[in-house]
């Protein structure tokens, strides 16, 4: 059965999977600080000032119905003809996943006076024999 809720539900969930993932692979660590994820409007995130900070936002900019779902499972009645179920909701759900950080590229993989041979190297100093 779904409802309304439905949609912030998978918002959640998808929020939730994005954060753990962050705690899983150590990201603050390489970071230097917190990564925080969030789930609201792209214009509405902090890009300068004392309020930026590197973080991952999940936004739902459009929500498509599904032509393969739409006729499965009508809804049942009983014999009053109440509703028993609802049928699935049949949408597809896309979401724009974008990340910010306080500087153009990040922590800095690499010192100015050579590389630490990482595995993207975005240091303009490196040589291209050093950015294996």
């Amino acid at each position: 059965m779904s409802n309304a809720l439905a949609i912030a539900g998978v918002t959640a969930v998808l929020r939730d999977m994005i954060d753990t993932t962050m705690i899983d692979q150590n990201v603050s660590a390489a970071m230097g600080q917190g990564v925080t994820v969030t789930a609201v409007a792209p214009d509405t995130i902090a890009l300068e000032g004392t309020d930026a900070r590197p973080q991952v936002n999940v936004f739902l900019h459009q929500v498509t119905p599904n032509a393969a779902w739409r006729n499965v499972g009508l809804p049942s009645r009983g014999r009053n003809g109440d509703r028993l179920s609802n049928p699935p909701l049949a949408l597809d759900l896309h979401y724009l996943v974008t990340a910010y950080g306080i500087d153009d590229l990040g922590p800095r993989c690499c010192s100015a006076s050579r590389c630490c041979r990482c595995t993207r190297c975005l240091c303009s100093r490196a040589t291209p024999s050093e950015r294996r």
